[in-house]
């Protein structure tokens, strides 16, 4: 239950999923484990079809604090073998796009600014 709840938060989508999720409070620490379904062939950019994953890497992904808690994605990336058979690394759906996130970000430093911080101290 928890893990779907993740996965629509985070607009998680097959073959994407959250395989586990780990809250460990005297860390201060959120670990959310994404994994693709066994057997997924993937798309590169510019080359043709579906492809089969080679092998994989171990790949984290600081993401925004959940609440004042550290929140990273731990998450299995798949190498891929091209039909001229070099390797290539996928990069995941939601790297390198805040699908919102600004949103809330510009949110809550209008809220630090707002009580008092400076620029350079909300920026801390």
């Amino acid at each position: 239950m928890t893990e779907k709840l993740f996965e629509q938060a985070l607009n998680i989508e097959a073959p994407w999923y959250v395989k586990t999720v780990t809250f460990n409070m005297s860390a201060g620490e959120l670990l959310i484990e994404i994994d693709f379904a066994r057997g997924s062939r993937f798309v590169v950019p510019e080359v043709e079809g579906t492809h089969p994953v080679y092998d994989t890497e171990e790949r984290r992904y600081q993401h925004m604090n959940f609440f004042q808690h550290r929140c990273e994605l731990v998450v299995r990336l798949p190498r891929v073998e091209l039909p001229d058979g070099s390797k290539r690394t996928i990069e995941v759906p939601w790297s390198g796009r805040l699908r919102g996130f600004t949103l809330m970000m510009e949110a809550y430093v209008f809220l630090l600014v707002a009580n008092g911080m400076t620029f350079a101290e909300a920026a801390r």
